[in-house]
């Protein structure tokens, strides 16, 4: 493990923008744009809006949309799932799968079925109040966000006191932790659930986004435009932004499960005998963390089954679980659970770690530690493995911890590896260099981060000779090593 004192301020680069990512652009409307108790879908310009009868639902007729709005409480649709085939809905969810998007409201209904959709669930159903109620903003995202300095900002208090949107809206009452939570709140009959929320089906490459909204619609007009003025204005941005959601990727953060606790990061690849850490997010109904939570951790099947682990969330709602790929090359399936005051027990969604053979040649490994100012306790730790895998790509980890603030960064992709200077020649090298550009995650849900690493090994020992050096969002003039060792293997 590398051991490293930052001293300078550590910059984090924003968000990136979803503009280039694929919005809808041509929404097919299963029923009509109309609500049959009231208010209405906005035709809003730069979409183009189609209506399709719940009969004429099917795969041909779906193929010509890449977004679709099932509006179960369209006039055509009546607060009826039954109008749909058992076809038709199949054909929902193979569009889905596709890398297309599916939006599902359901205002003013009855609890509808939904067992037939891959992540089913049941909903509290207030019916026509004309009630307040509260709603909270889970996740800042395109989709909508606290900040009212952001462009995806929702006006929460003002939706939920200037209309009835919140206060008759479904909510969530049977969880699926395949669902991600974006807005939750408290209706008329004060259940308190999810509200808007959104799960990804499909293939990797083509991954589908499912979104569901429960919000009483009767306040969204044509003579209110998207903004956050008035409490009209916000349930129109609302609507807006679900058509402008990116997909296949949807660039998202799924930071909450609706289940109340979420395992992450949901993929991975690293080498045989190298470590991986899962960390699981305990939240409430409203998405607020929750401290001193026991989390357990197994290992349900892969070359490491049957590992397990326990720990309790801190004051973020979370816990790490690392341990050592020591069991051979294949892919472990990982899940997390915790049990309430209630005894039931809640199970997060399956991530996965696929581990590979280490490279013969080819890649960088190592520990070391550098005391810069070691009184100002910004204490870091580096740590991992990258090299070049048999079919030539690059494979590994590498961790970066912040331990004065709790920031565990997780690297999640290579951009670039590259080998300068003499070739290794272990045990003795000299000025062997490796460069590589990842990107990392952080375990706050914070913006991700962009760093190119460059380590250079001088030998053996390494205290005193090797170095590091980090440009991007991180930072750090190349300078030795105080302690431990770096090994670049570059048999060229």
């Amino acid at each position: 493990m590398i051991v490293l004192m930052l001293a300078m301020a550590v910059p984090l680069v924003a968000i990136p923008t979803a503009s280039a990512l694929p919005a809808s652009v041509n929404v097919g409307v299963i029923g009509s744009l109309d609500v049959y108790h009231g208010g209405e879908f906005v035709a809003l310009p730069g979409f183009t809006f189609t209506d399709l009868a719940p009969a004429a639902v099917n795969a041909t007729n779906l193929a010509a949309f890449d977004t679709v709005l099932l509006n179960v409480g369209s006039p055509e649709m009546a607060c009826d799932m039954n109008n749909l085939s058992a076809q038709a809905k199949t054909d929902l969810i193979a569009f889905v799968s596709g890398g297309n998007k599916l939006i599902i409201s359901d205002s003013e209904c009855s609890p509808q079925d939904y067992s037939w959709l891959p992540y089913p669930f049941t909903t509290n159903n207030p019916g026509a109040m004309g009630a307040p109620g509260t709603l909270t903003i889970v996740e800042d995202s395109t989709l909508s966000s606290n900040n009212p300095a952001d462009a995806s900002y929702i006006n929460a208090a003002l939706l939920g006191s200037d209309t009835d949107a919140i206060g008759d809206m479904n909510v969530m009452v049977t969880l699926d932790p395949n669902w991600c939570v974006a807005m939750s709140g408290t209706n008329y009959n004060k259940v308190t659930g999810p509200v808007q929320t959104y799960a990804r089906l499909g293939s990797p490459g083509s991954l589908g986004l499912l979104l569901y909204n429960g919000f009483d619609w009767d306040w969204s007009d044509p003579y209110y435009p998207p903004g956050t003025a008035t409490g009209p204005e916000n349930l129109v941005k609302v609507w807006q932004q679900l058509l402008l959601q990116p997909f296949n990727p949807d660039g998202l953060p799924c930071g909450v499960a609706v289940v109340g606790i979420t395992l992450n990061p949901p993929t991975a690849l690293n080498f045989v005998g190298t470590t991986h850490t899962v960390t699981a997010a305990v939240t409430d109904l409203l998405g607020e963390p929750v401290p001193g939570i026991t989390v357990d951790f197994e290992i349900i099947s892969g070359p490491n089954a049957g590992l397990t682990s326990t720990g309790v969330t801190d004051s973020n709602g979370e816990v790490d679980w690392t341990y050592t790929g020591s069991g051979g090359v294949g892919q472990d399936v990982i899940v997390a659970s915790f049990t309430d005051a209630s005894g039931v027990v809640h199970l997060s969604a399956e991530v996965t770690k696929d581990w590979e053979a280490v490279p013969v040649r080819n890649f960088v490994t190592g520990g070391a530690n550098i005391n810069m100012v070691a009184s100002n306790g910004q204490l870091w730790t580096f740590g991992g493995i990258v090299g070049i895998a048999s079919d030539g790509s690059i494979r590994g980890q590498f961790q970066m911890n912040d331990h004065a603030n709790k920031v565990a960064y997780h690297s999640t992709g290579f951009a670039s590896l590259a080998f300068s200077g003499p070739p290794a020649t272990r045990p003795n090298a000299s000025s062997s260099i490796a460069i590589f550009t990842a990107t990392f995650r952080t375990n706050r849900n914070g913006p991700p981060v962009t760093v190119t690493v460059q380590i250079q090994d001088n030998g053996e020992p390494g205290k005193g000779k090797d170095m590091i050096e980090l440009k991007g969002d991180l930072s750090l003039t190349l300078r030795k090593i105080d302690g431990g060792n770096f090994q670049v293997h570059d048999y060229r």
